[in-house]
């Protein structure tokens, strides 16, 4: 058994059907790597506490917030704005409101836009940044455009989301480490999924 403080995902992504593959590597108290890195395709459903932060979840919640981040890492916006976002303050609601109608507009087309499908974490100490992995289709093409944003430095403040973006990337692996240690079933996650469709288990 690994505990959770021993545990640190590199990469998660999310496949068809539902199905996740994720790396994780142990870590001594120096942040040094032990033991080989794990590396799973998994066939068991994720917990919905997992996939709430990617796409298939309430738009305006979890994944949300990362949608706001690739939205402003790949400069589709000039402001960044959490409209929706629990983490927003009261200025940065006042200047999503000063956006134009257009301005506003635009940003919930993109966002209507995008899937979020994983996130890759590179770099250690004041280095260390994440990619988000996501699927772009604003014209209604026949298949998404795959793409990644730039690596984004986590112990920086060049956008301003930086702290609740890590706040996020613990919750993400800490859901990952229960998951790879089936702390939450396979039977509670399709229940929940099920329930959520109008079936019955």
């Amino acid at each position: 058994m690994t505990k959770l403080e021993d545990f640190s995902i590199s990469m998660i992504e999310f496949m068809p059907k539902g199905r996740v593959h994720y790396k994780a590597i142990k870590l001594d108290s120096d942040d040094r790597s032990i033991g080989e890195e794990v590396d799973k395709k998994s066939e068991r459903f994720p917990h919905p506490d997992l996939t709430k932060y990617f796409d298939g979840a309430d738009a305006e919640k979890a994944d949300g917030f990362l949608k706001d981040v690739v939205i402003a890492a790949m400069g589709y916006l000039k402001v960044f704005e959490l409209k929706d976002s629990d983490r927003i303050g009261d200025s940065e609601k006042k200047a999503f409101q000063k956006l134009s109608v257009v301005e506003q507009q635009f940003y919930k087309m993109v966002k209507d836009s995008l899937k979020i499908k994983g996130i890759k974490l590179n770099g250690k100490g004041d280095k260390s940044g994440v990619v988000i992995m996501f699927r772009y289709n604003p014209n209604g093409l026949k298949k998404d455009i795959k793409q990644e944003t730039p690596s984004i430095t986590l112990k920086a403040s060049t956008y301003g989301f930086e702290d609740d973006l890590r706040d996020v990337i613990r919750e993400i692996n800490k859901e990952v480490w229960e998951f790879d240690e089936n702390k939450k079933s396979s039977y509670e996650a399709m229940k929940m999924n099920e329930e959520e469709e109008g079936y019955n288990v």
